[in-house]
């Protein structure tokens, strides 16, 4: 940058502009489906596979959520908020579920 007075003296500078990315973009799963069969005896607890999204906003984490869905389904699994580690939140024994 360059400023200049009356009597035509200069004075420089650098400007540095950093441009911050706007949180714009939405989050993305890798993968349009996520399928697993699940043993009768798998304990609770037990890690049944991982989802996977991407934001393409920089530095903007993802956050994963198991959402009702109005029946028992979602009731048994649990993703980690984070890694998104999908598992079982109580046994499904005797149950007919196709998750």
């Amino acid at each position: 940058m360059v400023v200049t007075d009356a009597g035509g003296r200069r004075a420089f500078s650098t400007l540095i502009l950093n441009i911050l990315d706007e949180n714009d973009c939405a989050p993305k799963f890798i993968s349009s489906v996520y399928e697993t069969s699940v043993l009768a005896d798998t304990e609770d607890g037990q890690a049944l596979f991982m989802v996977f999204a991407v934001d393409e906003d920089v530095g903007d984490q993802v956050e994963y959520t198991v959402v009702p869905d109005g029946d028992t389904r979602s009731s048994y699994i649990r993703v980690h908020p984070r890694q998104g580690i999908v598992s079982l939140r109580k046994s499904v024994r005797n149950i007919g579920l196709i998750i």
